[in-house]
Order: C-alpha cells, then sequence, then structure tokens
C-alpha cells in the first residue's frame, strides 16, 4: 500500500499543482513588472495585477500575503538578474579599472534594452517610501556590491578603515544611481561609452584609497638662517 509520501502528485493537464502554483507565481510577479515599469508603484495593486495577469484574486494570496511582499518580490528578482550580468561581465575582466568598467557597462547596457529595470531600480526605488526601505535594507544597489568584490580582490582586508569605506560606498552608490537615473531618463545626453568611463574614474579613484597605502607628506626642511 502506498504512503502518503510515496504517492504520486496529482496533475492537471500534465503539470502538477506545485508547477501550476509556480506559473502562476511568475504571472503576477510579470504582471507587477509591467504595471510599475509603466505606471509607477502606486498603480500596483492585488485588483490590478490579478486583472492583468488574469488571474483570480484568490490566487494572489497563494503566492503572496500581501501587496508589499509582491513589490519586494519583483525589485528583488530585477536586482537579482542585474547583479548576475554584473559578476559575470566582472569575472572575465583582470584588474581594478578592467572590472569596474564592465560593471557599469553591464548594467548600462542592461537598462539600455530593458527601460522598465531602469525605472524599478533607480526611479521607482527613490520615490516610493516602502520600495525604498527595502532596497536600502535588503539587497544592495550594483555599485555597492561591485565595490565589495573589487576591494575582497585588491584590497588588504585588515587594513581597511571600516567607518571611512561605509562613508565612501555610500557616497558612491547616491552619486552612481543619480548618473544612471539622469542618463535613462534623457537629461544625460551622452554616449553609453562616456558615462561608464567616467563613472569608472570616479570609483576607481575612491576605492585606490583603500587598496595603495597613502604616502605620508614630506615635511619641508627648516630654512637656516
Amino acid at each position: 500500500m502506498a504512503t502518503e509520501s510515496s504517492a504520486p502528485a496529482k496533475k492537471w493537464r500534465g503539470r502538477t499543482l506545485h508547477v501550476r502554483a509556480d506559473e502562476r507565481r511568475q504571472q503576477l510577479l510579470d504582471a507587477a513588472y509591467e504595471l510599475v515599469a509603466n505606471e509607477g508603484v502606486a498603480a500596483l495593486t492585488m485588483r490590478a495585477v490579478t486583472r492583468a495577469a488574469n488571474l483570480s484574486p484568490r490566487y494572489f494570496y497563494e503566492s503572496f500575503p500581501d501587496r508589499d511582499a509582491l513589490l519586494f518580490a519583483v525589485f528583488d528578482r530585477t536586482v537579482e538578474q542585474l547583479q548576475q550580468r554584473v559578476a559575470g561581465a566582472m569575472a572575465d575582466e583582470e584588474g581594478m579599472e578592467a572590472k569596474c568598467y564592465a560593471a557599469f557597462d553591464a548594467a548600462a547596457r542592461e537598462f539600455e534594452s530593458d527601460p522598465r529595470a531602469a525605472r524599478l531600480l533607480l526611479r521607482e526605488a527613490l520615490g516610493d517610501n516602502t520600495l525604498r526601505e527595502h532596497a536600502l535594507h535588503g539587497l544592495p544597489h550594483f555599485i555597492l556590491a561591485a565595490a565589495a568584490q573589487v576591494l575582497s580582490e585588491f584590497g588588504d582586508q585588515n587594513s581597511v578603515d571600516e567607518m571611512r569605506l561605509q562613508l565612501d560606498t555610500s557616497a558612491l552608490s547616491g552619486s552612481v544611481v543619480t548618473l544612471f537615473l539622469d542618463w535613462t531618463e534623457g537629461r544625460l545626453t551622452l554616449p553609453r561609452g562616456r558615462l561608464v568611463s567616467y563613472c569608472t574614474e570616479l570609483v576607481v579613484g575612491i576605492l585606490t584609497r583603500h587598496v595603495v597605502e597613502p604616502v605620508e607628506p614630506q615635511r619641508a626642511p627648516a630654512r637656516t638662517r
């Protein structure tokens, strides 16, 4: 006699209940992504997303406890996709400058090919209070991930000033996000390569201070009378 754990999973049209539930979750994520990208976070409601996904409202709560959980899941999925592309681009390069350039170039190309990602990660993450808190305390922006990887490869972790590093990465994150936001929204009309080069120079200039030991300034010799 078969036990409950060994019984085959029930199927409907060749798919198990688990597979169907996962498919409905992906439908909700995709629909939410489109809503936020086209209309902003304010447009994301349970009714709006289930209507866009062509699903019954009861299926919403099968995947998410509330609207904020769905919003965070959409954000996290988009950040993860971006970070995977950035990490892949950095892995093919050697040297701090080359890795930073590859990271920014990968991000810029992603935003060019999918402006929805730019709006969600840059515009909406800054403009919506709930999402902003999640973005700050959940997953880091790609600049922080890139900085951490660069320092782990080229820096002496024992000599890094943690407080100074925190200040630098916070300043860099704000600066780079603003630059990318202005570029993706057309306020900075310059080629992708120019933006990427500038961001690289900015970040490398700051991170180098944590890698290269500072040289003590020499005192001028005392004048003799």
